[in-house]
C-alpha cells in the first residue's frame, strides 16, 4: 500500500561532508572535536542524550579505514556521525521520532560549527531529509 506523505510521524535528517586538502589537526583531534560539537548541539535543544560513544578507528586487529564514529542515543531517537580519515568524507545523521523542529536547529548548529571549526575547509555535498515511521490515516 503506498501511503500520502503527511501521514508520517518522524524524520531522518542527513548531511554528507568532505574536504579537498587535510585538515590543521589529526583524525583523533577532529573526532574528537566533532563529537563534542555534536553533543552541544543537542545540549542546546529540549532533547536529551540517554548514551553517548565516540570510537576511533581502527579498532586493534581491524582492517577499517582510520577515522571514527560517534553516537548519541537520545530520548527520542539517535544522532551519528561517520569519519573516513584518508578519504577526506564525513557523514552526519540525526533521526528523530517526532517532527520537532529541533531537530533540525540541531543538524544547522553542527553544520555552523564545523565550518568554524575547519576554517571553511569541510564542504557540505549533500542534505537529505526523508520522512519516516509512514502509516495508513485508517490504523
Amino acid at each position: 500500500m503506498l501511503l500520502k506523505p503527511e501521514n508520517f510521524k518522524g524524520r531522518i535528517m542527513m548531511l554528507d561532508y568532505y574536504w579537498k586538502e587535510d585538515l590543521p589537526m589529526s583524525n583523533q583531534e577532529f573526532s574528537k572535536a566533532v563529537f563534542d560539537i555534536c553533543e552541544n548541539a543537542i545540549a542546546c535543544s529540549k532533547l536529551k542524550i540517554v548514551h553517548k560513544n565516540m570510537c576511533l578507528l581502527p579498532i586493534d586487529g581491524d582492517t577499517s579505514e582510520e577515522g571514527s564514529t560517534s553516537f548519541f542515543s537520545l530520548d527520542s531517537s539517535h544522532c551519528s556521525s561517520h569519519i573516513y580519515w584518508k578519504s577526506r568524507l564525513m557523514a552526519l545523521d540525526v533521526f528523530g521520532c517526532s517532527t520537532d523542529d529541533d531537530y533540525g536547529m540541531i543538524v544547522n548548529t553542527i553544520d555552523e560549527k564545523l565550518k568554524v571549526l575547519t576554517g571553511g575547509l569541510i564542504v557540505k555535498c549533500f542534505y537529505g531529509s526523508q520522512a519516516r515511521f509512514h502509516f495508513p490515516t485508517e490504523r
